[in-house]
């Protein structure tokens, strides 16, 4: 059996597969199985992962009909063998060092979950080489201090066990923030790496670059589960954290739905859940009005308009001689 699974979903990446298979299959450290999900790509994408497959015997291939991201990996997860799991983006590379320093972290602090910085880039450039060294943090101090790196899915090397009953939500873009921050709980300490060894492609096709839709708020609905979630645990800390995305979340979407035809609809809804919001958390988050200008004028616009005619209307009061 390999000690890690690598699971790649892929989706019409043709002109990315290679790059992307070969920094796996050139990794040192080599006690892997490369899993390769073809989720119904309409291109040649199959076609390469079948290449791989009868050229290194550590690639397996999946073919199934595209249900998106999460049910790719999903596949991914449900045949692996290893005893470690890491996801790979089918757009991006990883360093020759990715597994084997991420692994060497894991096994030697017995965290079940080993993390490391990425970098985004538009080129095929690769960081020069770094001394590897790594500590030992509580993960949710990741999701609350670095929250960027503490809730993608990928740069993350994950003890099989602790997805358990878990698997990423299907049907849902943000895929990562419904289930990452539940890993990382369950995980409680981290490893660390401070190095940067995951290559994050910018690639304008991808969902995270896509032209503003309304399936982009589901990013809302996974930032509810997330304060509930806390709440439940009694990790205020990290449920107001929560909190004060969700309402950020909920004014970016707002002025978001503003711009396309079939967002205006969505807007008062938001607008009372963002209102409602403001009233029960706003102390608890030391929000206010004069501080939070940009919230609440979204939040309570007409209040706002009254409030900035006020103000210039104002008579000045009379200078002191």
């Amino acid at each position: 059996m390999p000690e890690i699974s690598v699971i790649v979903p892929v989706y019409r990446v043709e002109p990315y597969l290679r790059r992307c298979v070969d920094s796996i299959l050139s990794q040192t450290f080599t006690d892997f199985e490369l899993i390769l999900v073809d989720d119904g790509s309409p291109d040649n994408c199959g076609a390469i992962c079948d290449e791989y497959a009868l050229k290194d015997s550590r690639v397996r291939v999946i073919h199934k009909q595209n249900g998106g991201l999460s049910d790719a990996r999903n596949a991914g997860i449900d045949i692996a063998q290893g005893n470690y799991l890491t996801f790979v983006d089918s757009d991006d590379w990883i360093h020759k060092d990715y597994l084997s320093y991420l692994y060497l972290a894991a096994t030697e602090s017995s965290c079940a979950i080993s993390i490391c910085k990425y970098t985004r880039t538009s080129s095929d450039s690769m960081l020069a080489e770094q001394n590897f060294s790594y500590s030992v943090v509580d993960g949710l101090s990741l999701y609350k201090d670095n929250h960027a790196i503490g809730v993608v899915a990928c740069a993350k090397l994950y003890r099989r066990a602790i997805f358990g009953k878990y698997r990423y939500p299907v049907g849902k873009i943000h895929e990562d923030e419904f289930l990452t921050y539940k890993l990382l709980y369950a995980a409680g300490n981290v490893a660390y790496v401070d190095l940067s060894l995951y290559f994050y492609f910018q690639n304008s096709d991808s969902i995270t670059q896509s032209k503003y839709s309304i399936k982009k708020l589901d990013r809302v609905e996974a930032l509810e589960e997330q304060w509930q979630f806390f709440q439940e645990k009694d990790r205020m800390d990290l449920c107001n954290f929560a909190r004060g995305l969700l309402i950020s979340s909920r004014c970016n979407n707002i002025l978001k739905l503003q711009e396309i035809p079939e967002g205006k609809q969505y807007i008062p809804k938001i607008r009372r859940k963002l209102q409602k919001e403001l009233l029960l958390w706003g102390h608890a988050l030391a929000m206010s009005p004069l501080r939070n200008k940009w919230e609440y004028a979204i939040a309570f616009p007409l209040l706002h308009r009254a409030y900035s005619i006020f103000q210039i209307c104002k008579p000045c009061r009379p200078s002191k001689q």
